[in-house]
């Protein structure tokens, strides 16, 4: 035996009691339990995740709290929805609001939504050269449920809520009504309205235009209780 080897061994037989409670602890630590910590993507990260070709064009996706998350097709019962909507909304807004059909809208650091219908105060122009409105420019956003209601109606709606997005309107196609919510908050909208076929309403920054629900609906079908 070397005598560097003789070394190592008395020192092993003096410190075994130490070492044995060292790989004690490593065998606890690898019986344990790994947490796993979700990474958030900032706007700028996730635009770059479009340049750099991870996300390639076409992917239907939103940002939201960081996260990537993957929107669902889109049907044709919503698409058709969708054009009569923003054709309705041209009309009765002409000249008091400008209609933003489909779109991403930054809402902070974290968020970048999508919403359906988005709806600007009038002045088309003034957007040209400026890509990122602030929230409290925008006079509402629009979201078609088809098949995302739950969605909608928690993650997006409490989202919209927090950067105070003033009226936020949900199209709820399977049971044919609005879900109108406005007063926004930290923790949501404070006042809902659930809307049918023969109601009225409006927006808060456009107060003098009643909108009739029924043009958001399809008049053919029940609604559901």
């Amino acid at each position: 035996m070397s005598a560097d080897v003789a070394e190592v061994m008395v020192e092993y037989r003096q410190h075994r009691h130490k070492y044995a409670i060292i790989s004690e602890r490593y065998a606890r630590m690898n019986d344990m339990e790994v947490e796993f910590k979700r990474r958030r993507f900032s706007v700028a990260e996730y635009h770059q995740l479009f340049k750099t070709g991870v996300l390639g064009e076409g992917t239907w996706v939103e940002l939201i709290d960081g996260e990537v998350i993957e929107m669902p097709p889109i049907g044709h019962e919503h698409r058709s929805l969708h054009s009569c909507i923003t054709q309705y909304l041209m009309r009765a807004l002409f000249g008091r609001a400008t209609i933003f059909p489909m779109g991403s809208f930054p809402l902070g650091a974290y968020n970048e939504p999508q919403p359906d219908i988005a709806i600007f105060p009038y002045d088309a122009g003034a957007y040209l050269h400026k890509p990122n409105p602030a929230p409290d420019e925008f006079v509402a956003f629009i979201e078609i449920a088809a098949t995302s209601l739950g969605y909608d109606s928690t993650a997006k709606m409490r989202l919209y809520a927090r950067f105070g997005i003033p009226d936020y309107v949900i199209v709820d196609v399977k049971k044919n009504r609005l879900l109108h919510f406005r007063d926004p908050g930290p923790d949501g909208y404070v006042t809902r309205r659930d809307l049918g076929l023969a109601d009225m309403f409006s927006f808060v920054n456009v107060p003098d235009v009643s909108l009739d629900a029924a043009a958001f609906l399809d008049p053919d079908r029940e609604p559901l209780r």
